[in-house]
């Protein structure tokens, strides 16, 4: 199933995601079960990582 384009989502919707994509790397989290619980592509999670 392909995930939506986090792009076309709201910004507030966007912003949320990547605090809590930020945030649950920071407990230790892989990307891969970040992006899946998130419903965003897991280069989507990588990104918001290395722009943090």
């Amino acid at each position: 199933m392909d995930k939506p384009d986090a792009r076309h989502l709201s910004i507030e919707t966007q912003t949320y995601l990547r605090q809590q994509a930020i945030r649950l790397r920071q407990q230790g989290k892989r990307v891969n079960d970040i992006s899946e619980y998130l419903g965003v592509h897991r280069n989507t999670v990588s990104q918001w990582w290395w722009e943090y």
